[in-house]
């Protein structure tokens, strides 16, 4: 058994330099940062990055932290809206565009897909399919 990538999130957010090793010795293909994006509201327009979960504040901003994670070796970004996820009312657009426009590795976007049209709608704000994958976890009815 083995795993062709992991994804990482407390770990990376407590120890940065974590990132670098992992795709040192796996290569940064295998290397996933998972950002747990809250909106701010003391940061108009911008998300804050959490990890534990969604409960804990890391106080990084999550489109530079993005930057910083794939400067680190980061080969992919795994991007959840902590709040949108299980509203099935459409993915948050605006995060979706600051960091597939800030980073130039594939995005994997989750929070808020209830039916197909907000796949697509999460395709277009990241640039394409080529750029942004969507999940749809945890949905018993698509719309």
């Amino acid at each position: 058994m083995g795993a062709d990538k992991v994804a990482i999130n407390t770990a990376a957010i407590k120890r940065p330099e974590l990132i670098t090793e992992v795709a040192n010795a796996f290569g940064s293909q295998c290397m996933v940062l998972s950002i747990q994006a809250k909106r701010n509201r003391t940061w108009p327009g911008k998300w804050e990055a959490y990890y534990d979960n969604g409960r804990a504040h890391s106080g990084y901003d999550v489109v530079e932290w993005a930057k910083r994670g794939v400067a680190l070796g980061a080969g992919e970004i795994l991007l959840m809206s902590v709040d949108n996820e299980g509203l099935q009312r459409g993915m948050d657009l605006e995060l979706i565009e600051a960091v597939t426009k800030a980073v130039n590795v594939p995005v994997i976007c989750g929070g808020g897909v209830g039916c197909g049209d907000d796949i697509v709608d999460a395709a277009n704000a990241g640039g394409g399919p080529d750029n942004i994958t969507a999940l749809l976890l945890c949905v018993e009815e698509v719309r």
